[in-house]
């Protein structure tokens, strides 16, 4: 997920246009290591993961790193 969220950030893209962009890009799902076998990461996990993340403190010292 941590994967996900830093090329999420990077491309600038909302939920929604995430979930839709590992469901048709071999190289981001490959990048996130997700398999196209099992069932895509939805919306609202990357929400409650971006959310977990906010909680945590850790967005806050990506931001900062950046």
């Amino acid at each position: 997920m941590v994967r996900v969220h830093l090329l999420q950030v990077s491309l600038n893209l909302s939920d929604l246009e995430m979930e839709s962009y590992l469901a048709s890009d071999m190289v981001a799902r490959s990048f996130c290591r997700v398999s196209s076998t099992h069932q895509f990461i939805s919306d609202s996990t990357i929400l409650r993961f971006r959310h977990f993340i906010e909680q945590q403190g850790w967005r806050k010292n990506y931001s900062s790193a950046r």
